[in-house]
């Protein structure tokens, strides 16, 4: 069973959505994790207070270190 961790986060939706968008290129599942942005839902593009999570699976995190760089690094 896969175990998906946080590899980073972001403070909006586009920028997490961006990264996953390169690690999908690359061939690595990704999903993003936050809450929405009250009444905006998820249009919403400006920074989200709590958070956007990146997760990956455990196994591939090294090459996501690789591929993101300092990207979503606080």
């Amino acid at each position: 069973m896969t175990q998906w961790v946080k590899a980073r986060e972001f403070a909006t939706k586009f920028e997490a959505e961006a990264a996953r968008a390169r690690l999908e290129t690359a061939d690595i599942p990704a999903s993003i994790r936050s809450h929405e942005a009250g009444i905006f839902g998820a249009g919403f593009q400006g920074v989200v207070p709590s958070g956007v999570e990146l997760l990956v699976p455990r196994e591939r995190l090294a090459e996501v270190e690789d591929i993101l760089g300092d990207a979503g690094r606080r």
